[in-house]
């Protein structure tokens, strides 16, 4: 499992203490973020801001891109591909 730290903007992956890395950006919020949490389980965190605004946050990639690959329709075609990326093969993204 990867630790990850909340921090008032920021998430950082704490599996080697002594070199946090920086994970991403907490950029959704309108202004400045004022409270963190994490779920039970470790894979959502939850964001308040002072723009009044609460937000959930999947922490786990692998989670997120198959959320994401479930909710994406319809899939990317080889053609949109073409079109998007130029003389690279086409790969679908999602299985």
């Amino acid at each position: 499992m990867t630790l990850v730290l909340a921090t008032a903007e920021r998430s950082w992956g704490l599996t080697d203490r002594r070199r946090p890395q920086e994970r991403s950006a907490l950029e959704a919020h309108s202004d400045h973020v004022s409270s963190v949490a994490f779920s039970p389980d470790g894979h959502t965190l939850a964001t308040g801001g002072y723009d009044r605004a609460a937000l959930l946050w999947e922490t786990d990639v692998g989670r997120l891109a198959a959320r994401i690959c479930r909710t994406a329709h319809p899939p990317i075609t080889a053609a949109e591909w073409d079109r998007h990326f130029p003389g690279l093969p086409y790969r679908r993204p999602c299985p």
